[in-house]
């Protein structure tokens, strides 16, 4: 195999002869390779020694479960409605009444 002065592979390694090994493109690279010179990286795919990376650690974490309720509570109070001092009126100057006649204020 030739190999240059970093003792990496190279890319013209890939076009000599060695016996029960294949050409193989890296697939980050795009560059040809010996498929003994690719590696299987965490995401699957096959890349050379240069693009080889490991997983990240952080990766590997779990997180606590939250506990999302509230320490107390109290039950919802009932609705509480204010009078109003203005009258309604139609868009013809009308007093708004009830049924009864009583007139609807806000």
């Amino acid at each position: 195999m030739i190999q240059n002065a970093g003792s990496e592979p190279t890319m013209s390694d890939s076009t000599t002869f060695v016996p029960g090994d294949y050409n193989a493109v890296c697939d980050e690279c795009g560059f040809e390779f010996k498929a003994s010179q690719l590696r299987k990286r965490w995401d699957g795919y096959r890349v050379c020694p240069k693009d080889w990376e490991p997983r990240h650690p952080q990766e590997f974490l779990r997180a606590k479960p939250e506990t999302t309720r509230v320490p107390w509570a109290r039950p919802e109070g009932a609705d509480a409605f204010v009078a109003s001092p203005y009258d309604l009126y139609t868009e013809d100057g009308e007093t708004m009444t009830t049924e009864d006649g009583a007139p609807i204020t806000v």
